[in-house]
């Protein structure tokens, strides 16, 4: 999801760009000859610009999975890449239309400082873009640490719910032994007390005990004779 975003934010930033250029492209030959030289330098601005954006594009395409079908998005590609070179194509008859017009004093020198202010524009964009692209390797990283992590917390909230489910188990086993307890202690009472009520039983008792005595004596006389 995270990269199917960035592929539309780089989407619009193309087509915002193709718009301005397209606009000033327009306006170019209703405009005097310094403000040509602006348009020009403003045209090539947002060619590169567009340019960096397609290539970046190109570069979240890729990191699609294979489950993704980009086959449209690449199609989308190669119709911006296209529409830059086909831009860069204008851009330069647009120059050459301006010298050839003259109304410029030095021109060579204005557009050479022109593109010498651009280069070390580029070489800024450019680093900055570097730094992007590393920044952006770090934080993809990092949603892939923090998707593991995710990933380590739910199998341990699963097997947190399986030892609590065992627990309550025992406990239910647990409380059913003591209501077995409690139910054989209350035979045992009522067997005990209705023993010692009835007379026969305590009857038989005694008899048996006497006849233990009984037998006891015997066996001592026996042994002293």
């Amino acid at each position: 999801e995270l990269i199917m975003e960035d592929i539309e934010d780089y989407e619009e930033q193309i087509i915002d760009y193709q718009e301005r250029i397209e606009a000033d492209l327009a306006d170019f030959d209703e405009t005097n000859a310094v403000d040509k030289l602006n348009k020009i330098n403003s045209i090539k601005k947002s060619i590169e610009n567009m340019a960096d954006n397609v290539k970046y594009y190109k570069q979240a395409i890729q990191r699609l999975s294979m489950s993704q079908s980009g086959s449209e998005f690449m199609e989308n590609y190669r119709k911006f890449s296209k529409r830059v070179d086909d831009f860069r194509a204008v851009l330069k008859q647009k120059k050459s239309q301006l010298k050839n017009e003259g109304g410029l004093e030095d021109y060579d020198d204005v557009l050479e400082d022109s593109v010498s202010l651009d280069d070390n524009l580029g070489k800024v964009r450019q680093l900055g873009l570097n730094v992007q692209d590393k920044s952006k390797n770090k934080l993809d990283a990092i949603r892939a640490r923090v998707a593991q992590t995710h990933q380590i917390a739910d199998q341990n909230l699963e097997e947190l719910e399986r030892q609590k489910e065992q627990i309550l188990r025992i406990q239910e086993s647990t409380q059913k032994l003591d209501s077995t307890m409690v139910r054989t202690k209350k035979y045992l009472q009522y067997f005990g007390r209705s023993f010692c009520r009835d007379p026969v039983t305590l009857t038989m008792l005694f008899l048996i005990l006497a006849t233990l005595v009984g037998v006891i004596v015997v066996q001592c006389l026996d042994e002293k004779k």
